[in-house]
């Protein structure tokens, strides 16, 4: 069932979602192959009822469902298992899951993870209904990955950053049609999202946008995941080039499906590979996007509001543990640390990196787990807290356990 948005200026038709609605696939800038994004103004009337192309991917060339795996096949069934997706390059677009008939609502707006390779914007957790009945708007967005995303030559380098930036900029430029409050933008990410925001903020132009954010899984302001030398990563693509031109083919006009596999053979899909994909393929330090004096700033500027959170079975747990602390101890804005300890019902995999995701932004949404009455404890107070936490930049909501700041708070 549809439901029109429509004033005198635009026309915007979405689904009809009962109290709430949801927008899909509108478009908010256009880029060519490694240039930077521009800008697509609202267009007067956008049909916006079904989901963007995700940007290229290795699950577009392979069957994960058959992959050897077990990594691969755990998140298959978690979040992907009985969905389908379309993939382009042309994958720059956004969607809003809002109340009906609001004002001045708070904004979350949440960037993905997947190692900076893979995911996109309409897998199963990031639907955004539980969200938006609590009277926040819920965004999400795709961008660039892997070669398209983080591709690096003298002149090119962090698209995937100018995406990210532009698609704020696009939810504060018309986040008031949905019902937001464009002076209330929070920001969500996990895991490579997460480090994506930890960079983004120390970008004044960023930063000026933003009133708070939530960093799961992946805050880290020194160390493994940081940003890489951008001679490393030219290096690198260089030599996915030469792979091209065995080839007869050229980076820039070869088939997005060619630039794609060579990028894939050089890194070798595995754990090992995905690991060097990941320090040849993510943000780098370029000078002017991502430069080493901003970065040395964290903990010396101050920062918007945030919530850090880790999960009992996280990736690299003791390592996040440690970025943390660093948090806790150094940092001069208002800091909550999240540890996820509830391990979730169904299988042994206990608290895995990114079951947080289900209990903020909706159990309804995971297809085959039972869960438990206290699972569902868990998420009312989690999902109030953080939509709380997007209102008024802070965490805590009427009965339930005081949350002061600068302190670590467990959910078993």
């Amino acid at each position: 069932m549809e439901y029109v948005i429509k004033n005198q200026n635009h026309e915007i038709v979405g689904i009809d979602r009962g109290e709430t609605c949801a927008f899909l696939g509108i478009r908010y800038a256009t880029a060519k192959r490694f240039e930077k994004p521009v800008f697509e103004p609202l267009k007067d009337k956008v049909v916006a009822t079904k989901y963007g192309d995700a940007c290229p991917q290795w699950r577009q060339f392979f069957d994960e469902s058959k992959s050897k795996s077990k990594q691969d096949i755990f998140y298959y069934k978690e979040f992907r298992e009985g969905l389908s997706f379309t993939y382009s390059e042309d994958c720059l677009n956004v969607n809003v899951y809002a109340p009906k008939g609001k004002t001045d609502l708070p904004v979350l707006v949440y960037i993905h993870g997947g190692a900076f390779t893979i995911c996109s914007s309409d897998e199963k957790p990031f639907d955004g209904k539980t969200i938006a009945e609590q009277d926040v708007i819920f965004v999400t967005f795709n961008y660039r990955l892997n070669v398209f995303g983080y591709y690096s030559d003298e002149s090119t380098s962090n698209l995937a950053f100018l995406d990210m930036q532009t698609a704020i900029e696009w939810v504060r430029a018309n986040i008031s049609l949905f019902g937001g409050d464009p002076e209330n933008v929070t920001l969500m990410g996990q895991s490579a999202g997460a480090i994506s925001i930890q960079n983004l903020m120390l970008l004044p132009d960023v930063k000026k946008m933003i009133k708070g954010v939530i960093m799961l899984s992946g805050a880290s302001p020194s160390g493994i995941f940081s940003p890489k030398s951008k001679k490393r990563a030219i290096r690198f693509f260089n030599s996915v080039k030469r792979d091209l031109a065995k080839r007869g083919m050229d980076i820039r006009t070869a088939s997005y499906q060619d630039v794609f596999l060579a990028w894939n053979r050089l890194t070798k899909r595995n754990l090992l590979g995905l690991a060097k994909s990941m320090l040849s393929t993510m943000p780098v330090y370029d000078g002017k996007i991502v430069r080493k004096d901003s970065y040395k700033t964290v903990f010396s500027d101050e920062q918007v509001p945030c919530i850090i959170g880790v999960t009992k079975d996280d990736l690299l747990k003791n390592y996040l543990h440690a970025q943390e602390n660093a948090y806790l101890k150094k940092s001069k804005n208002k800091v909550w640390v999240m540890r996820f300890y509830h391990d979730l019902p169904g299988d042994n995999a206990g608290a895995y990196h990114s079951c947080d995701l289900w209990y903020i932004l909706g159990l309804w949404q995971h297809g085959w787990r039972k869960f438990t009455a206290r699972d569902e404890e868990i998420e009312k107070e989690l999902s109030a807290r953080y939509c709380a936490f997007c209102k008024n930049h802070d965490p805590n909501v009427d009965g339930y356990l005081e949350w002061k700041e600068h302190t670590v708070y467990t959910i078993k």
